[in-house]
């Protein structure tokens, strides 16, 4: 498939706003269960700001068909962020992940153009963007030498593709970031879980600010 950026981000612009109004009739009642049993858990048992990141990850991971998911929060007394989180990735991987810090114009919707914007809450990265961080960005990845590879279809998502879930404050601050890779039917997102990933977005920005230590 030959194709310029441009083109691939407004076809796949398309296809996930169109997936994201495709709201089946019936709700999953295992993840609504399972995000009962999160928030219920976080509330009675006062997490900690560790905690509902490492549980937001596992929840996400194990819920919906996300194989790698990396959560990142600001540092405090910064504008930086860092991810606290990690699920899926290799441990090489992983630490090269936990050592890298975001600024404010790096945070996922920023580093790569065209970007395509969802929503307030998410939006999607192609592989085929031009970064703006330097070519050892692939130590960040688990299959760095597919991530060149040629798309397939425009319905999938490839090696180096990432959709972007932000969380925010009750003044829309942004608090941290999600960044979710390798769907395991290797498809971009369906309505449903793209409005489950809005629902966890605003119930783990709440959670962060009632914590009683929250930072």
């Amino acid at each position: 498939m030959t194709s310029n950026a441009n083109e691939i981000a407004k076809r796949i612009e398309a296809i996930i706003k169109s997936n994201l109004r495709q709201i089946p009739k019936d709700e999953n009642e295992k993840t609504l269960n399972n995000l009962w049993k999160f928030m219920s858990s976080a509330i009675e048992n006062d997490w900690s700001q560790k905690q509902i990141c490492d549980e937001a990850v596992k929840l996400i991971n194990r819920t919906l068909p996300f194989a790698e998911t990396s959560l990142a929060l600001r540092i405090p007394g910064t504008s930086d962020f860092r991810f606290e989180a990690l699920a899926g990735f290799r441990s090489d991987v992983e630490r090269e992940l936990r050592k890298r810090i975001y600024t404010e114009a790096e945070v996922p919707g920023h580093d790569r153009e065209p970007s395509i914007h969802i929503d307030n809450f998410l939006d999607f990265e192609i592989a085929e963007g031009k970064c703006n961080i330097d070519l050892e960005y692939e130590r960040f990845f688990n299959r760095p030498t597919k991530v060149g590879d040629p798309r397939a279809s425009f319905d999938e998502m490839k090696a180096g593709d990432y959709l972007a879930l932000f969380f925010r404050g009750i003044r829309g601050e942004l608090l941290g970031f999600v960044e979710l890779e390798a769907p395991r039917d290797k498809k971009l997102p369906q309505g449903n879980t793209l409005k489950w990933l809005e629902v966890f977005s605003m119930i783990i920005g709440i959670l962060l600010q009632s914590s009683k230590r929250y930072e």
